[in-house]
């Protein structure tokens, strides 16, 4: 996001959100163990809810991270995760898979 279309820097140092009221769910893919994302999701937390998001006004609903997606997947398990994806993306409401 860019300086003037999601956010904008107030002369009083303070941050006008131009994106206030939107939502994101945050879907990540990843070919490392689970329990490493899970050590780091402290980390994504903070990192989308204030560095990337939060700056514009967005919150994050959900965080999801899908670990070891090519090296120990099978295209079942690939295809029960992209199931996941689509339920959440259609209980928006608006979206459309």
């Amino acid at each position: 996001f860019e300086a003037g279309f999601a956010f904008n820097y107030l002369k009083n140092g303070k941050v006008a959100k131009h994106l206030k009221g939107k939502k994101a769910r945050i879907f990540l893919t990843a070919d490392g163990p689970r329990v490493v994302y899970i050590i780091l999701d402290l980390f994504y937390t903070f990192w989308f809810n204030v560095v990337v998001f939060g700056l514009c006004g967005i919150r994050v609903t959900t965080i999801d991270i899908f670990s070891r997606m090519f090296k120990k997947r099978n295209d079942r398990d690939r295809e029960k995760m992209l199931s996941l994806v689509e339920k959440r993306a259609r209980s928006l409401g608006r979206a459309r898979v």
